[in-house]
């Protein structure tokens, strides 16, 4: 093999490395070091509906945005936030394909340090 040769096969390698460590931070729950809040997601292209904890969502129609205070007069409580990334931690208290009959119907997704929009369960618990 020449060097030639060598050397380009190893740019690719490492461009390719790069490559996917980017396209995996921003679409898999990877936190890569220096980023505040893998969390926070941008309002603007969350869908209307997602799939997480097992179970699909529909966001508010409205596109509102609350923040913790409205939350917790409006739907009662702290707001069970989800990561819509795949592969992303499912957490405590929402409702999933086997959780019990007290589980959250709503869940939030964090757009910014204090504004969540809301996603309702389709479906049952």
């Amino acid at each position: 093999m020449s060097r030639r040769a060598w050397l380009a096969g190893t740019v690719v390698a490492v461009v390719g490395v790069v490559v996917a460590t980017v396209v995996l931070a921003n679409l898999v729950y990877l936190p890569v070091v220096g980023q505040i809040d893998p969390g926070i997601h941008d309002a603007a292209s969350l869908p209307p509906s997602i799939h997480v904890c097992g179970r699909s969502w529909h966001k508010d129609g409205l596109g509102r945005q609350y923040t913790l205070v409205q939350v917790a007069d409006t739907f009662g409580g702290t707001p069970t936030v989800v990561d819509t990334r795949p592969f992303a931690a499912c957490p405590a208290g929402a409702c999933t394909t086997s959780a019990g009959p007290a589980c959250d119907t709503v869940i939030f997704v964090r757009v910014a340090e204090d504004s969540f929009v809301d996603y309702a369960l389709n479906g049952g618990p």
